[in-house]
């Protein structure tokens, strides 16, 4: 979908948003490029792993996302880092019967541990902003199963950006990244 589309999109100049639901539960691959060079020359550029999302949709355009991923780059024995990004966003979004747009920032937090030449630790603060899909699939039909909790699954897609502050002591490990990720999501 191009930015021009979901600028339109979010401005509300569409019908609302896929079937109305509280809640949102669902599990991405997420793919990440980091931004400081001196962990993609002994890490590698990036990572993929998985992630956690539940998404609470208070409002008809407003959502709150909460997002925890795990992932360990590195040997058992020599150089790995271990990460956990974790981010609380409040995102709008707006779409049609079978599509939504949600784009959104919020605050992002990620716990390391760098063992290396000497063993770092500590948490990174951070923004974080995404934008994205979500797409109705047909995976799971409420009406054959009316007693379900699941009322739909969709398909999610996004691109975004987690932006590290400095902080004192850990300002030579920049954690921020490119972050683009697609996954399955549960309307519940």
């Amino acid at each position: 979908m191009s930015m021009i589309a979901a600028m339109i999109t979010l401005t509300g100049l569409v019908q609302p948003a896929l079937a109305e639901t509280p809640i949102l539960l669902g599990l991405r691959a997420v793919g990440e490029v980091w931004q400081d060079p001196n962990i993609a020359t002994v890490y590698g550029g990036g990572r993929v792993a998985g992630s956690a999302v539940i998404s609470w949709r208070p409002h008809n355009v407003w959502s709150i996302d909460a997002e925890a991923a795990m992932m360990r780059v590195g040997e058992d024995i020599g150089p790995s880092i271990s990460l956990t990004p974790m981010s609380l966003s409040l995102c709008a979004r707006r779409g049609s019967e079978r599509t939504e747009v949600f784009a959104g920032g919020g605050v992002s937090i990620v716990p390391f541990l760098d063992k290396g030449e000497s063993t770092i630790s500590g948490t990174k603060l951070g923004a974080d902003v995404k934008i994205g899909v979500r797409i109705a699939t047909a995976l799971v039909q409420p009406t054959l199963y009316p007693v379900s909790t699941v009322q739909g699954v969709d398909l999610e897609a996004f691109l975004g950006r987690r932006q590290h502050f400095a902080n004192g002591v850990e300002d030579r490990l920049d954690l921020s990244a490119w972050r683009v990720g697609i996954g399955l999501v549960a309307r519940i």
